[in-house]
């Protein structure tokens, strides 16, 4: 009589443990980023929906840290909003300066931030904030916590920084690229220390809605921007 083979469930350490689950994810991203960037006759809107659904997924099925906040809830949204504050202000004055001094650095920047205005406000804000929270849950919660168990803190940020950095290089946009960098490490080291993924969750929100929509980096388009540089900087 023949037995059937036996078949045993994959247990979530076994997912959360395993290099070749957490290569894979990786590539998975890199690979769908890759088409945003190359693939013009792509639908984006479409792209960005799947990748927001294999970051959600990945992230959760890999993830170690516990969603559960751990700090009341005034000094979660203080710091989360004093951390996108600070984000956004560093960004702006790096624009501000290379849109002064090298002008052509920006223009692939303004495009990819232009995407906005393909979309209603609400469509954008959800699907840029959406993008935002399942890539914390993904870098953050999933990848950085892999690799500073495994190799320890500094490297776990950043290893995660130029993971995150090295899927925007099919852009071919120097600018983007080093905007990836610095916006890995910065949240990478933010959530080090905080220990908590809700306040890089949260500023990220913050920042990706704001930077997409509300005062975007466009410095040759809005006029928002072109005011606040002539009170800020004009004598």
């Amino acid at each position: 009589m023949d037995e059937s083979p036996i078949v045993t469930a994959v247990k979530p350490d076994e997912v959360r443990n395993s290099i070749g689950f957490a290569i894979g994810s990786v590539l998975i991203v890199g690979f769908l980023w890759t088409l945003l960037y190359t693939m013009a006759w792509l639908p984006i809107f479409a792209i960005l929906l799947v990748i927001i659904i294999v970051l959600f997924t990945a992230g959760f099925l890999g993830r170690r840290e516990s969603l559960r906040a751990q700090w009341q809830t005034g000094r979660l949204l203080w710091v989360s909003i004093v951390t996108a504050s600070f984000f956004y202000l560093c960004y702006f004055l790096v624009s501000w300066f290379l849109h002064r001094h090298y002008p052509y650095a920006l223009q692939k920047w303004e495009l990819i931030v232009s995407l906005r205005f393909r979309y209603k406000l609400i469509p954008a804000i959800l699907l840029f904030g959406t993008m935002a929270i399942g890539e914390e849950i993904f870098w953050r919660g999933y990848i950085q916590e892999f690799i500073t168990r495994r190799w320890g803190r500094n490297r776990g940020v950043y290893a995660t920084a130029l993971l995150y950095a090295g899927i925007h290089i099919p852009a071919n946009a120097p600018l983007l690229f080093f905007s990836a960098l610095f916006a890995g490490i910065y949240w990478s080291w933010i959530y080090s220390r905080a220990r908590t993924i809700w306040v890089t969750l949260l500023a990220h929100t913050m920042w990706a809605v704001a930077v997409t929509w509300l005062i975007p980096m466009n410095f040759n388009g809005n006029e928002r921007y072109v005011a606040l540089i002539k009170a800020i900087f004009v004598a």
